[in-house]
């Protein structure tokens, strides 16, 4: 869970840190009328422990498997968060949180994760200009690079 001041660490091998850490720096310039999605990917060790096609290397050979396409727990999760993170400034709230799209996939590695984060944004940006946010609100976070 993202949360300034709180003085915890989470461990980013998971869809919704990795997903809330690049969504974040954006908030205050996304265009909201439209959501933020995820595309993830991730290795089958994260697949559970009851075997499945999910987490069984010989069906996952040479594939790309979509699961819980649609209402996933990380979806309201990295929503959640944010929302909390937002600036008073933004208008996300309570009454009025950040929706996500999230679409999981399990590939044929072990482990690791893998996320595509498409912002939509209020304005043109340059890459400078979207360094630069993420520069500005992690410059006090030591363990963010």
């Amino acid at each position: 869970m993202l949360q300034r001041g709180t003085g915890r660490i989470a461990n980013p091998g998971c869809y919704a840190t990795g997903s809330q850490l690049g969504i974040a720096p954006l908030l205050p310039f996304m265009d909201v009328g439209r959501l933020p999605s995820v595309f993830g990917v991730s290795g089958y060790s994260g697949a559970g422990t009851t075997p499945s096609p999910k987490n069984d290397p010989a069906f996952l050979a040479d594939n790309l498997i979509p699961y819980a396409p649609v209402g996933h727990i990380h979806e309201r999760e990295i929503g959640r968060s944010l929302t909390r993170v937002a600036a008073p400034a933004h208008p996300f709230d309570a009454s009025n949180p950040v929706h996500v799209q999230f679409t999981p996939h399990v590939a044929p590695f072990f482990q690791g994760i893998g996320l595509t984060i498409h912002v939509p944004l209020r304005m043109s940006m340059t890459v400078s200009d979207i360094f630069g946010a993420f520069q500005s609100f992690y410059q006090r976070e030591r363990l963010v690079h």
